[in-house]
């Protein structure tokens, strides 16, 4: 149990005119005041700011003890104030962001602010945590970015599911799982926003090897045949490089180069029959065209 020692009153403006007992406890090297109803850095109670903003506002007076104590308790006053998700949003800071990245955590609204760039890409995002978490899932609001429609409704809808898988049980469960328990969900909607941001700008075509988003995102893609395609892998193709791969023989068994998964795409619901069939015609076509051309010649 760390020593208590009781210190004086030290009215100020804003404060309330009564006193109330005030401790000073020194407990892992820093100072922090505790009243009966409030947790301030200076021996009185707050009624209209909250402490950082009190310490901002007082006077030459006590201006030195201010900057002080304000640096010593910072970190402690948000740990306290935000529980353990306040340690959640360091693990994110520590494991995934980089000194490119930003995140600003406004605790009054309980929302954490994260922009995430890659190059000259970007995705800036607002995590909505609510009272009951992680009980309740965190929300995902989109505030800013210059990634194509596409790949931002991937986004937003996937860290979505993520974040309502961590706290709603699954429709088929099955018999040997234990009972389900709600997890928190900032760390793995963050990790999966992070880790899209960082990858898709830089990632290649499997089968040209060439990247398929602009190093610079306002530069439009006039070609439609180098324009981006997203497999259900998660893996980004060029459009022409996808449609020659899937369209000529053999037409089973087609997998994803870099993952080995099965290729699965809206525009090529085909089946290999058909498409072989409609191949076998395409070249039969071919071989009499070029036979009329070699009698002409």
């Amino acid at each position: 149990m760390p020593d208590v020692k009781k210190i004086n009153h030290i009215p100020i403006e804003n404060a309330t005119s009564h006193k109330i007992d005030n401790y000073i406890l020194q407990a892992n090297q820093h100072v922090v005041l505790h009243t009966n109803d409030t947790q301030s850095i200076f021996p009185w109670t707050l009624e209209d700011y909250g402490t950082i903003q009190n310490c901002l506002r007082v006077g030459d007076r006590y201006k030195e003890q201010c900057d002080t104590r304000h640096s010593l308790i910072h970190p402690l006053y948000l740990k306290d104030s935000c529980g353990w998700r306040y340690e959640e949003i360091l693990s994110v800071k520590k494991k995934l962001l980089t000194s490119d990245d930003t995140v600003v955590l406004k605790q009054a609204t309980s929302k954490v602010v994260y922009r995430i760039s890659q190059e000259q890409y970007f995705m800036q995002f607002v995590l909505v945590v609510p009272e009951e978490y992680p009980i309740k899932q965190v929300k995902i609001e989109l505030e800013d970015h210059n990634f194509p429609e596409i790949l931002k409704v991937n986004f937003i809808s996937q860290a979505t599911e993520i974040a309502r898988k961590c706290v709603q049980p699954p429709i088929k469960k099955k018999p040997k799982d234990p009972p389900f328990e709600p997890q928190p969900s900032v760390l793995p909607v963050v990790k999966f926003l992070v880790e899209s941001v960082k990858k898709f700008p830089v990632m290649c075509c499997p089968l040209c090897k060439e990247r398929v988003l602009p190093q610079n995102p306002s530069e439009p893609v006039t070609d439609k045949r180098r324009r981006m395609e997203k497999l259900y892998c998660g893996h980004l193709f060029h459009f022409i490089c996808l449609y020659k791969y899937i369209k000529t023989p053999p037409f089973t068994g087609k997998i994803c180069p870099d993952c080995g998964n099965a290729i699965y795409h809206d525009k090529f619901k085909l089946s290999p029959q058909l498409m072989e069939a409609r191949w076998a015609h395409k070249q039969a076509r071919q071989r009499e065209l070029d036979e009329v051309v070699d009698f002409l010649e």
